[in-house]
């Protein structure tokens, strides 16, 4: 029986065009990058969830709390990575002197963000626990939906926002982009909702449909700036990520949703 996409929660869904996930937040500097990342690799909880660890000097993008451009600043960072938390292996965990941004490449066997999103709340309170200095400022969840289509004829089948821009004019176009910012009423969160086509001349013509959607909260909008696990996984997952995956269905039609349901 079909359901209404109100009705359709996560755990209903068999598939996703999911492509990746990056969760990060920034606080204020800790008093000892060095110190705290050590700290963190000695916990029993996270002990064996990633095979390889480096020291990068890397370009971390600093994103704006309301709108979408960001300015690059070189920061030292401790990557963990190849992670052995099932099912996706594809994930790395960046720690920095003022940031933590976890990048999860999803690909058919990706399922929930639940576990990922356990180990990165715990390093998070980890971090916050041991630097007494240490305040969120900003926290967010960006994910990446993707689809390929010959010559468009899917959009109109799955998307909302997609089938009346594709073929309408009659001009060879390579990449149209649309973006809506605005703040969520349902989860008070702020948003920013990108919608992307991208071709690929040949023959057949490819189209690439890209669904991002990034939802955030700024030091302003974070009630305690120092939380505690219960505290940061209501921010991340009962905000941002459910957030998210009602902001997903928003862009979809209700049929690909019923399209894609578990079997009862």
């Amino acid at each position: 029986m079909a359901k209404a996409k109100k009705d359709i929660e996560r755990d209903d869904l068999s598939n996703s065009m999911l492509r990746k996930v990056i969760v990060r937040a920034d606080f204020t500097p800790m008093l000892d990058l060095e110190a705290v990342v050590s700290d963190i690799n000695r916990q029993e909880w996270f002990m064996g969830n990633f095979n390889n660890y480096e020291k990068k000097l890397l370009t971390i993008r600093r994103e704006s709390p309301r709108d979408n451009e960001y300015s690059l600043d070189g920061e030292v960072i401790k990557r963990f990575s190849d992670c052995n938390v099932e099912p996706e292996r594809n994930v790395t965990l960046d720690i920095g002197s003022n940031v933590i941004v976890m990048e999860i490449k999803c690909d058919e066997d990706y399922d929930k963000i639940d576990k990922y999103l356990n180990l990165f709340v715990r390093t998070l309170e980890h971090i916050i626990v041991i630097d007494g200095y240490v305040k969120l400022e900003r926290i967010a969840i960006r994910k990446t939906d993707g689809m390929e289509s010959i010559d468009g004829g899917k959009a109109d089948e799955v998307f909302e926002y997609f089938d009346q821009q594709i073929g309408d004019t009659g001009d060879k176009f390579t990449y149209r982009t649309y973006t809506d910012s605005f703040i969520n009423g349902e989860f008070e969160v702020f948003v920013n909702y990108n919608r992307t086509v991208r071709v690929i001349s040949g023959d057949p013509t490819m189209f690439i449909f890209v669904l991002d959607i990034d939802t955030y909260l700024d030091r302003d909008n974070i009630a305690n700036r120092r939380p505690n696990t219960e505290e940061l996984w209501g921010l991340f997952y009962e905000r941002l990520n459910k957030a998210s995956f009602e902001l997903f269905k928003r862009g979809v039609k209700e049929s690909y949703l019923n399209s894609i349901l578990k079997e009862q």
